[in-house]
């Protein structure tokens, strides 16, 4: 595995966490007793909108960089890392996630456009 290839899987990692950040804090939040901001407590906000781009986009990607099993990676890393955020930031991952999803979904498009 070249540089460059972890390299893509470590920011499309990123993504995935963050959007699931996004999408996960509400029922965290509510699991810990941490206040909850309205748009990550709403059906579907703009944020959360943004989250689920960023989630699916990076699964999309993923596979068409590398072999098949790159959308297992970034998924279950994903998952990993957002719950190790949760756990180290506590009621600031609001703020995080929802700064690191734009920050990230910026990075993927300057990254992977156009793909390969």
């Amino acid at each position: 595995m070249t540089d460059a290839e972890i390299l893509d899987l470590a920011i499309l990692t990123g993504t995935c966490a963050m959007g699931s950040g996004v999408i996960a804090y509400d029922g965290y939040a509510r699991l810990k007793g941490l206040p909850s901001g309205e748009m990550f407590s709403a059906d579907l906000s703009q944020v959360q909108a943004f989250g689920w781009i960023a989630i699916i986009g990076s699964l999309i990607i993923a596979p068409l960089l590398g072999p098949w099993w790159h959308f297992l990676v970034v998924l279950i890393g994903g998952n990993i890392l957002t719950r190790i955020l949760f756990a180290s930031f506590g009621a600031f991952a609001q703020p995080v996630v929802v700064v690191g999803t734009f920050v990230m979904l910026v990075v993927t498009g300057w990254r992977f456009y156009p793909i390969g």
